[in-house]
């Protein structure tokens, strides 16, 4: 506390300095009467000033590329979480916290088989990587963070133990990634881009032929 000595006995108002980052909630300075110029710390005229520290909304959201095909086929899946500074809160996706205004730091609970592409924000902010630091303001900040599935390649060979029959007459299928057959001449298809996972890999019929 402050106290102002010897002054005249009359109505008063108190003004404080502004604090960035800070705002002036309740005050009852305003108009004080000051009646004796006597008074003892105990009874003179007192007023009272109530401060608090600004707050902002951070929301955070997510992409997830499923397939590894470059487009966003999920926003805000129910399965994805968040934490913040630090902690264990596990927030949804598209869930919206109210936070003390300043540096606060926000990272996304990893899922296997898929990986970060980064996050951005609407501030202009963006980067790498599954956690990401970010400036609250009064005015509130949103960012989202953009996973995509893990893919591999996979090669599959044929080979011929008898006949006048070559390679590239067969074809091999993966359902729901398509049919491949070898280019004349060579032996092998590759299968490009599979989400990364188990599957099964059939061949067509060739007359006079069977698998070994």
């Amino acid at each position: 506390y402050v106290v102002f000595d010897n002054l005249p006995t009359g109505t008063y108002t108190v003004t404080e300095s502004d604090l960035s980052g800070y705002h002036q909630v309740s005050t009852t300075c305003e108009n004080v009467e000051v009646w004796s110029a006597n008074s003892t710390i105990d009874d003179m005229p007192t007023c009272e000033f109530h401060n608090a520290h600004d707050e902002g909304d951070l929301t955070i959201h997510k992409e997830v590329d499923v397939d590894g095909d470059g487009d966003i086929d999920l926003y805000d899946p129910a399965d994805w979480t968040w934490n913040l500074d630090g902690g264990d809160q596990n927030y949804a996706m598209g869930d919206t916290q109210t936070v003390l205004t300043g540096i606060h730091t926000v990272s996304e609970n990893q899922q296997a088989d898929y990986h970060s592409a980064g996050w951005y924000c609407n501030d202009g902010t963006s980067g790498s990587g599954e956690e990401l630091t970010v400036d609250v303001t009064t005015e509130g900040i949103s960012c989202t963070f953009t996973n995509v599935r893990d893919t591999g390649s996979l090669k599959v060979i044929k080979y011929v133990d008898s006949g006048d029959a070559t390679p590239d007459q067969w074809s091999f299928t993966i359902d729901g990634y398509g049919t491949l057959t070898p280019a004349e001449g060579e032996d092998y298809v590759v299968f490009d881009n599979l989400p990364t996972g188990t599957y099964t890999v059939t061949e067509s019929d060739l007359s006079g032929y069977h698998q070994v």
